[in-house]
């Protein structure tokens, strides 16, 4: 039976882009970040990559991409490793919600945990489930 090789498995689907991002150019997960099975695990390949080249062993800790913002980037010199706690912390202090969508007080939608939602967001996923038939009219 033949094994995977990262070679076969990783590095024929990254593309260098001229920022230094390594751009995952096969299947995303639904926040856009590249997946990929290797060795028989799924994995997101920037935490393969970062835990084959930099530290095998992370630990509960979470993989943040401190240079660039983008999920597709699987370049392990764009990624700190941070506790959870850390994480949250930056991700609270964003501008910007993962569509773009600035956050302002009239844009913004508070959990009562405290996370925060994108209100253009949020009525773009209600359209979406309308549009998919998933509520139905009362009679």
């Amino acid at each position: 039976m033949r094994r995977n090789t990262l070679q076969s498995v990783v590095v024929d689907r990254i593309e260098i882009s001229p920022s230094g991002c390594w751009l995952w150019s096969d299947n995303c997960d639904v926040r856009g970040y590249g997946t990929v099975t290797f060795e028989r695990k799924s994995w997101r390949v920037h935490r393969l990559l970062y835990t084959l080249l930099i530290n095998p062993d992370l630990g509960d800790l979470v993989l943040h991409h401190g240079v660039c913002t983008t999920p597709r980037c699987c370049n392990p010199l764009h990624l700190e490793p941070l506790t959870k706690e850390q994480h949250d912390a930056i991700s609270d202090n964003r501008l910007r919600c993962r569509n773009g969508h600035t956050y302002t007080p009239d844009n913004t939608l508070y959990w009562g945990d405290g996370r925060r939602r994108c209100k253009n967001c949020q009525r773009d996923r209600l359209q979406r489930r309308v549009e998919r038939g998933e509520f139905r009219k009362r009679v």
